[in-house]
């Protein structure tokens, strides 16, 4: 009793191995070995892939249909008679990393899938075509499945699946970049209205050419009214860059004087002239809560 027991329990295990393994080498009963000729590319030159289709038998696949995708780009080709295929891409390549999506299906409709990488070396900017320019291969079967056709294929349902994840992505990738781009666009109008409203005041006060320290820094300013934005303006950012300016000679004498060499003297000079970014927040800070004040001392004066 026991053997026919432990016979029956054997015989369910390797049927329940058997339809287990009909189903998931569905998609795999072709081996694709595929790779580029040349991995990493430099900017414009044209990707060459190469590879082959075979069975588990190890046996030359031949007349194989031979689907790649990568970037926006997709094509077709074929296996000839030792299984080799070949394909190079007609648009030069752009600085990037991509990941080829290849398909292959036999006469028999036996398939196989395989995925490679190559790297194309430089800079781009970041888009999120080029981060998502690598889309997933089309699957095998129909995107319009009916919910028990993906009952009955797993496998079509994961790559369903990560289809539309991937579409999710890249749609979360382009809005922010909408949005990135429109920032960076009204960053631009700012600085342009900044700039102009800059070369206005400066036509107003008609500096003229010359070096402004000194008496000369008190001419200028004497132009305007005491209570003048403008006046404000100027003297803060003057008499900052004089006080950067200070500060550097300090730093290069200090260093001379120590017996540092020129060069050591003139980064010093460099680094302590310099202004940080930082630093160049909290001066507009500043200078507009004394514009501001100024301004508000002046409503409250006018009669």
């Amino acid at each position: 009793m026991k053997v026919v027991t432990f016979t029956i329990a054997l015989v369910s295990i390797f049927l329940i191995l058997g339809s287990v393994s009909v189903s998931e080498a569905i998609l795999w009963d072709l081996i694709i070995t595929a790779e580029l000729e040349k991995n990493p590319l430099e900017a414009g030159e044209f990707p060459v892939i190469v590879g082959s289709v075979v069975d588990h038998a190890s046996k030359p696949v031949v007349n194989a249909e031979v689907k790649l995708r990568f970037g926006i780009n997709s094509a077709t080709t074929y296996t000839d008679s030792t299984g080799y295929f070949k394909y190079e891409s007609e648009q030069g390549a752009e600085p990037g990393r991509y990941i080829v999506n290849i398909t292959a299906t036999s006469e028999e409709g036996k398939m196989g899938m395989k995925s490679i990488t190559y790297h194309v070396k430089g800079t781009i900017e970041l888009t999120a075509e080029n981060v998502f320019g690598v889309y997933t291969v089309a699957p095998p079967f129909s995107i319009s499945l009916s919910v028990e056709d993906m009952k009955n294929n797993p496998i079509a349902y994961k790559i369903f699946l990560h289809k539309l994840k991937l579409e999710q992505q890249l749609a979360e990738v382009k809005q922010s970049q909408a949005k990135s781009n429109e920032f960076q666009l009204f960053i631009e109008e700012q600085r342009g209205i900044a700039a102009e409203k800059l070369e206005a005041d400066i036509l107003k006060g008609n500096p003229g050419s010359g070096i402004y320290s000194g008496w000369k820094l008190d001419a200028f300013l004497g132009k305007f009214d005491f209570n003048d934005p403008l006046k404000i303006l100027f003297s803060t950012q003057l008499n900052y860059t004089l006080q950067k300016f200070d500060e550097g000679r300090n730093a290069m004498l200090t260093v001379i004087e120590n017996g540092g060499t020129w060069e050591e003297a003139r980064q010093a000079y460099l680094e302590a002239a310099s202004t940080s970014r930082a630093e160049l927040e909290i001066l507009n800070e500043n200078l507009n809560e004394n514009l501001n004040e100024n301004t508000n001392s002046t409503n409250n004066e006018a009669p």
